[in-house]
């Protein structure tokens, strides 16, 4: 493997856990993975599928502005902000393993796992 190849999976990788450390984007990432389509095929309302109330501003605006728009960066979701539902997006696959592997292990989380 050549240097630039390397960095380039190093950065996917902290990509990955950065996207991770948020418990939002964790608990969103595992709604997707749950799913067996492709990009884009099942798409979930975020309110609906989240449980935000009415009175969880707090929660909607840093979805909105914070998070949603880091995992549609990423390619890791596919984000419809008129309608605020969400799709796998074309780089879910690369993400999909460590949710996955993180879930099937849940009872060894802590407690607040996704």
């Amino acid at each position: 493997m050549n240097s630039q190849s390397g960095q380039a999976q190093t950065d996917k990788n902290d990509l990955v856990f950065e996207t991770l450390c948020d418990r939002y984007r964790r608990h969103i990432l595992c709604l997707l993975a749950e799913s067996d389509s492709g990009p884009g095929k099942d798409r979930y309302d975020l309110d609906q599928r989240l449980d935000i109330d009415a009175d969880s501003e707090t929660i909607r605006t840093a979805l909105h502005h914070t998070h949603l728009p880091r995992l549609a960066d990423a390619g890791y979701i596919e984000w419809d902000r008129k309608s605020s539902s969400i799709a796998r997006g074309p780089q879910f696959d690369e993400i999909k393993p460590v949710v996955t592997l993180l879930d099937e292990h849940r009872d060894r989380l802590p407690a607040e796992w996704p």
